[in-house]
């Protein structure tokens, strides 16, 4: 309701302002301009709404209000197979050119306390898990925002991508939580040995990426996606027998997570925020699947 209060409310000062605005030229505009400019501006305006609501953000809506009178002339003038491409190259930027490195860091830490999680109590003492990846010792992510466009003859696109990376001790509190619900499993295996187990390689990490293509200015259309790490997961590991070395091994666990495109009306946010919740989900099948290849080689 709050949106829907918002949209009207910003439509309704649009087009008071227009009206001020032709008020001084009336005059001077014949009866079959004034029909066609009117017809514009109310496909403008739809077009506005659209894309906003399509963004969930109120942006472009208050840059017409903000933008020169030449320049919304000039836009509500042009043809329309320069006009739409251009909206929906600014949908794009909506959905994704409001994300800044220190806005995803901030969303994502959020969902973590600020804090990093910390590990759960060791239940059988005999199994060791080590973290042989360098981290942060309080940073919960990392995200770098990159952006490129390919401007062709007949042929554009534009990229823009944010790559949060998540702090390696978070997947490798995901694994060890695995490992201890699973060291029943294992303690037969063991039989009094020590095992200890080094994670060299977790996937940690995901963007959120926007792509938009023009053919000839007539055709064009938009993506918007959260992409997965693509790193599997690998952990060496060591059976001790009284400190001497009786076997060791290596075991990779592929990642079988998929790019998740966005939903209408889903924000960035929520995008994000589901990813990390499938995130935890993906690392628990991934570490039962490593005790299971685990006990078949021991």
């Amino acid at each position: 309701c709050v949106a829907l209060f918002r949209v009207l409310l910003y439509t309704q000062l649009f087009v008071s302002r227009r009206r001020r605005e032709r008020s001084t030229q009336r005059r001077y505009i014949s009866r079959n301009d004034r029909k066609e400019l009117s017809s514009q501006r109310l496909r403008l305006t739809v077009h506005w709404i659209t894309a906003t609501q399509l963004s969930n953000s109120f942006f472009l809506i208050s840059y017409s209000l903000f933008l020169p009178s030449y320049l919304r002339t000039q836009f509500i003038t042009m043809p329309c197979k320069f006009r739409l491409p251009l909206l929906s190259l600014l949908t794009v930027l909506c959905l994704t050119g409001c994300i800044t490195p220190a806005k995803l860091d901030s969303h994502v830490s959020k969902q973590f306390n600020n804090t990093l999680p910390k590990s759960d109590k060791q239940k059988n003492p005999d199994i060791t898990v080590i973290n042989s990846i360098p981290s942060h010792p309080s940073e919960v992510s990392h995200t770098e925002m990159k952006s490129k466009m390919l401007p062709l003859l007949i042929y554009w696109t534009y990229e823009r991508q944010n790559t949060c990376t998540l702090n390696p001790q978070i997947g490798v509190n995901y694994f060890r939580k695995v490992i201890n619900q699973q060291s029943g499993k294992l303690g037969p295996k063991l039989n009094g040995r020590q095992l200890e187990l080094k994670v060299e390689q977790i996937p940690g990490g995901f963007a959120i990426i926007g792509k938009e293509a023009f053919i000839l200015f007539l055709i064009h259309w938009v993506k918007v996606y959260v992409q997965p790490d693509s790193k599997d997961l690998v952990v060496s590991y060591r059976l001790l027998n009284a400190g001497n070395e009786e076997k060791t091994g290596k075991i990779t666990v592929p990642n079988r997570a998929r790019n998740q495109g966005l939903r209408y009306f889903q924000s960035w946010k929520s995008a994000a925020t589901e990813f990390l919740g499938q995130y935890n989900t993906d690392m628990t099948e991934m570490g039962r699947s490593f005790v299971n290849d685990l006990i078949a080689e021991l």
